[in-house]
């Protein structure tokens, strides 16, 4: 599902590029551009890693391609009422996936309102977005009435503390050479491109608050990449329409390659690689023991996606991001816990030999009060599993 995304992400890329201009042009002048859009997003290497890991960033990038593309759209055709639909629950298809890709949404709505010409575009367009943000804000005061919680996504609890801790990874993200010429080039675009590159801007300023923990090829900033790529590809087409074709074709695509080429990390391939061995190992085994006892249990967890997926088991999470009770109660975490009577309860500790709490971006301190009340239940620590060196899984079993 999420190779699908991805390559129906990069198929929007060049479809968005493609759309914008470039009738004067020849056809294969007219087609370079959005052909090198295509190529560097599937040569930027944390394309590669979305193709491969969960579909919520995959969905989220194509969701921010297929606002774009219909914005782009409405400048040179007109707001029919069918498009005006698709386009409004796009708009709340991009603010449901993630609650940060509002700022997309609304971004992109304005742009859209005002770079229309025609009063009744404008019109539907308004309607689109009446709708977009009655149905969008039924939801969240909804959610926000059932978690207690506004945002109760892992990475806004990360951003609690006071100061700014994504700006590393921000600025990181912007050094990449793709992502650095895309913004560059973008600077001359102008019109409704120009809006939806600030679009990309204030998305990508929201993550210098939060921290980036489990962000592996940049998980909260891709949906801004395709953005910047096509306003990046169409900005630089204005600044060389006047350039030989002959001239650019292998300067921009050299230049492309390059910069998507030179995002691979050797390292991060190398520790991916042990990741997943190590999650199959530790997680990966721990679920497929489960589902090989027969009969279905309880098992608690704060990670809980392998386990549930490969056992099948229900699962009580601890961190309380997949249970609505914890995620609203904290305070109750140990009742709710040990009410669920798990079989079995699996802890992250930083010591082999003796549980020692591993604080971390799904691991808190709560962990602690969590074995104690286990141990005072008579729970046995019965296998101690090696993620690596440094972080271990006990997994405990309730006496019979």
């Amino acid at each position: 599902i999420s190779l699908f995304f991805v390559v129906g992400t990069a198929g929007l890329i060049g479809l968005c590029i493609y759309s914008v201009g470039g009738e004067e042009e020849g056809s294969r002048k007219r087609v370079l551009y959005p052909a090198l859009g295509v190529s560097a997003y599937f040569c930027f290497f944390p394309v590669f890693i979305l193709s491969v890991s969960g579909m919520e960033t995959a969905l989220s990038s194509f969701l921010v391609a297929l606002c774009a593309y219909q914005v782009l759209r409405f400048s040179h055709h007109s707001v029919k009422f069918n498009l005006a639909v698709v386009f409004a629950l796009t708009l709340l298809a991009l603010g449901l996936a993630r609650p940060d890709l509002n700022i997309f949404s609304i971004s992109m709505l304005l742009v859209a309102i005002i770079g229309c010409d025609r009063p009744e575009d404008r019109r539907r367009l308004t309607l689109s977005g009446a709708f977009y943000v009655l149905a969008g804000a039924t939801y969240f005061l909804w959610r926000w009435w059932y978690f207690s919680n506004l945002l109760p996504l892992p990475f806004y609890i990360k951003s609690t503390a006071p100061g700014f801790y994504g700006v590393p990874d921000v600025l990181k993200f912007l050094g990449e050479p793709l992502v650095a010429l895309a913004f560059i080039f973008g600077i001359a675009a102008g019109g409704r491109l120009r809006g939806l590159w600030f679009a990309a801007i204030a998305y990508i300023l929201f993550f210098t608050k939060p921290q980036h923990l489990m962000s592996e090829g940049y998980r909260f900033l891709m949906p801004s990449l395709p953005i910047l790529i096509v306003v990046g590809m169409l900005g630089a087409r204005s600044l060389f329409q006047r350039w030989s074709f002959k001239i650019t074709t292998p300067l921009m695509f050299v230049a492309t390659l390059a910069a998507s080429v030179a995002s691979i990390d050797f390292n991060q391939m190398s520790f991916l690689g042990f990741y997943a061995k190590a999650l199959k190992s530790t997680y990966g085994a721990i679920g497929e023991d489960l589902k090989n006892e027969g009969k279905k249990g309880v098992v608690a967890v704060s990670s809980v996606g392998v386990i549930s997926y490969v056992s099948d088991w229900s699962v009580v999470d601890m961190f309380g991001l997949c249970h609505a009770e914890i995620a609203r109660h904290p305070e109750n975490r140990l009742d709710v816990i040990f009410d669920a009577i798990p079989k079995y309860i699996i802890l992250v500790s930083a010591d082999r030999e003796k549980y020692t709490p591993r604080i971390s971006q799904h691991r808190s301190d709560f962990n602690q009060d969590i074995y104690n009340m286990a141990v005072f239940k008579n729970y046995q620590t019965i296998k101690v599993y090696e993620f690596f060196s440094g972080f271990y899984l006990f997994l405990l079993k309730r006496p019979n």
